[in-house]
C-alpha cells in the first residue's frame, strides 16, 4: 500500500513539473517574439522618422570668410546634388573634399549641419602674396608658391608684381594653375614679395629677372609716379640684403635724397641718387 501510494505521488509530481515546464516555454517563447515585434516596430518607427522630409536638405548656406575670387553661386552650384537628401545620410568630409578639388583658391572649408534640414559651408580664399605676369598673363600665387587662380580683370592689387618668361620657371604652358613654383630663384622671389607685403613702405610695385639678377621696382612714396630700383646678389642672403636695402632707403629719407638706384651685389652697396 505504501509503494502504490508512492509510485501515485512520483507520478503526479512528474505531470506537474511536465505542466509547469510547458507553461514556462509557452511564456518564454511568447515574450522573446514580443520583443522581436517591439524592437522590429521601434527600428521602423525610426527608420521612417529619420527618413522623412523633416530630415531632408532645403538650404545650403554659403559664407566665405575672407576672399572673393570665387562666386558663391557657383559653390552653391556644386552641392546643390545634396538638396532633398538626408542629413544623416550627408558626409560632411566629403563635401569638403569635392570643394577643395573643385575650386583652386579654397584653402580651407568646413561644412556643418545644422538640424534638421541644413547645410552651413564657410570657406577661406587663399591670399595671394605676389603677381605672376608671364607672357601677357597674369596669375596669382600664395605664399607657397601655388599658382592658384587668374588675375581678376581690371582689378588693381597692392602686391608685388613678378616679370618672368616661361623657360626660366620651366611651367607648362597649357596648364598654369594648379602648378606650384620650386625654384631657387622663384623662392627668393617670394621672399622677397612676402617681406614687402609685411611692410608697405616700402611699394615694391615688380620684381624682374634681368640677366639672372633679380631687379625690385619701387615707387616713391611720395611721388608715386617715379620708380627706382635695388639690385639683388644671388650669392647673399636675401633677408641681409632686405635689412640693408630698409638702412639706405631710411638713411636717404633723412638726407631728404631721392633714390635712383641700389646695387647690392657687391660687398658693399652702391647707391645712385637722382
Amino acid at each position: 500500500m505504501k509503494l502504490l501510494n508512492w509510485l501515485t505521488n512520483r507520478a503526479r509530481r512528474r505531470r506537474l513539473r511536465l505542466k509547469t515546464g510547458l507553461r514556462l516555454s509557452r511564456y518564454a517563447r511568447s515574450r522573446w517574439l514580443n520583443g522581436v515585434l517591439i524592437t522590429t516596430l521601434s527600428m521602423t518607427s525610426i527608420y521612417f522618422f529619420l527618413r522623412s522630409d523633416l530630415f531632408l536638405i532645403k538650404q545650403v548656406q554659403i559664407e566665405s570668410v575672407s576672399g572673393s575670387l570665387i562666386q558663391q553661386s557657383k559653390v552653391e552650384a556644386r552641392v546643390r546634388f545634396y538638396l532633398a537628401r538626408s542629413i544623416f545620410s550627408v558626409n560632411t568630409e566629403k563635401i569638403e573634399q569635392e570643394i577643395t578639388a573643385s575650386f583652386l583658391p579654397v584653402r580651407e572649408v568646413r561644412v556643418d549641419k545644422i538640424f534638421p534640414s541644413t547645410l552651413r559651408i564657410n570657406y577661406d580664399e587663399r591670399q595671394p602674396v605676389v603677381e605672376l605676369r608671364l607672357e601677357g598673363q597674369s596669375y596669382l600665387v600664395d605664399v607657397g608658391g601655388l599658382i592658384f587662380a587668374e588675375t581678376p580683370p581690371g582689378r588693381s592689387l597692392s602686391i608685388p608684381q613678378i616679370n618672368i618668361g616661361f623657360d626660366e620657371l620651366d611651367l607648362a604652358r597649357e596648364r598654369v594653375l594648379g602648378q606650384r613654383l620650386q625654384q631657387m630663384t622663384v623662392t627668393r622671389m617670394l621672399e622677397v614679395g612676402a617681406f614687402a607685403w609685411e611692410d608697405v613702405k616700402l611699394m615694391l610695385r615688380k620684381i624682374e629677372y634681368r640677366q639672372e639678377n633679380m631687379v625690385l621696382v619701387f615707387a616713391d612714396p611720395v611721388d608715386t609716379d617715379r620708380t627706382w630700383e635695388t639690385l639683388l646678389s644671388e650669392e647673399k642672403e636675401v633677408a641681409m640684403q632686405l635689412g640693408t636695402l630698409v638702412s639706405i632707403i631710411h638713411h636717404a629719407e633723412s638726407q631728404g635724397k631721392k633714390l635712383a638706384q641700389i646695387d647690392l651685389r657687391f660687398d658693399r652697396a652702391v647707391v645712385i641718387y637722382q
